[in-house]
């Protein structure tokens, strides 16, 4: 069993749903969710890579049924609450099976790699973007001058 298959099975066994999170939690993952959802076209194709519990990418569609949203996780078991509560989205851990994307986000994923390895996925995940799509990546920090900076190139 790999680590994040050990996180998740802990982390369901002590949360039963979303209102048993912190409020403070939900509430920062809310503004985050809904940054996304106003960067979102009509109609896209997207993606959430390491979509962890779901609860910004229920937040999304719960908002937005125009979006056909898949998700990808390293975890089977992350995708639970998932599954159980919006069984329309398409969830998976294996890479074989995604497609092309207007859009791939990916939220609380970076900090967790080095330079190196943040490379490596970026252009591993290029390739199920579409032409002239789109990633956006959301990350924060403890250290609270680190955040609310919007880097573009």
């Amino acid at each position: 069993m790999n680590f994040y298959d050990k996180f998740y099975k802990e982390f369901f066994r002590r949360y039963d749903n979303f209102d048993d999170l912190s409020l403070s939690w939900r509430t920062d993952k809310i503004k985050i969710a809904e940054v996304i959802e106003k960067l979102l076209h009509s109609n896209s194709n997207v993606l959430s890579y390491g979509c962890g519990i779901g609860f910004i990418e229920k937040f999304i569609v719960e908002k937005r049924s125009d979006l056909k949203l898949d998700c990808f996780d390293f975890s089977d078991i992350a995708s639970r609450g998932l599954k159980r509560d919006l069984g329309h989205i398409c969830f998976t851990s294996d890479h074989n099976s995604l497609k092309k994307y207007d859009y791939i986000f990916m939220v609380g994923l970076m900090y967790a790699l080095n330079d190196s390895d943040a490379i490596t996925l970026l252009k591993n995940i290029k390739k199920f973007l579409k032409e002239g799509g789109k990633i956006i990546i959301s990350n924060t920090s403890i250290k609270a001058r680190e955040n609310d900076k919007n880097i573009k190139s």
